[in-house]
């Protein structure tokens, strides 16, 4: 009996745990856009080692690493689906769409509460084989941190033939 509360505790550590670390991760928010930067994953890799005793509780079996990992996968498939169901929820875990570029021109406000720096905008832009920002109709940074570009249509009198 003592074992299966044992593991029940390793569960109840574990999903307490998934759950500090996401809302400290959202409330640190989007430093650059779409991409891991090598100090995140240095962050991620840490978080990950530091918290593994705090999951496990010095229960270092086999049976209580895969009831940790079976609660973190159990918890990422219920997150999931709610942020299906819940829209709400999914805005907050995901994160917005932010418009950061409209008919050309850069919305300080927006690109500072994606806390990302210009450099990184107009980088990601030329990515999107955007040279000018004259270029761009549009400029949305998901909530997924990946750039959506709307380009503007070429001026109806432009004729590449001549």
């Amino acid at each position: 009996m003592t074992e299966a509360l044992d593991l029940l505790l390793v569960a109840g550590r574990t999903a307490l745990i998934y759950g500090v670390v996401l809302v400290l991760l959202r409330l640190i928010g989007r430093r650059q856009i779409g991409q891991t930067t090598p100090s995140d994953l240095v962050v991620l890799l840490l978080v990950s080692e530091a918290v593994q005793n705090a999951m496990l509780g010095g229960d270092e079996t086999l049976a209580g690493g895969l009831v940790s990992m079976a609660t973190l996968l159990l918890i990422g498939w219920v997150i999931e689906h709610l942020t299906l169901r819940f829209p709400r929820l999914e805005r907050w875990i995901e994160g917005r769409a932010s418009v950061v570029v409209e008919q050309g021109r850069i919305d300080r406000k927006a690109v500072r509460a994606q806390k990302i720096s210009e450099d990184d905008l107009i980088a990601a832009l030329r990515g999107h084989g955007i040279a000018s920002l004259d270029e761009a109709s549009m400029v949305v940074i998901e909530g997924n941190g990946r750039v959506s570009v709307l380009k503007r249509p070429p001026d109806p009198r432009f004729d590449p033939r001549r």
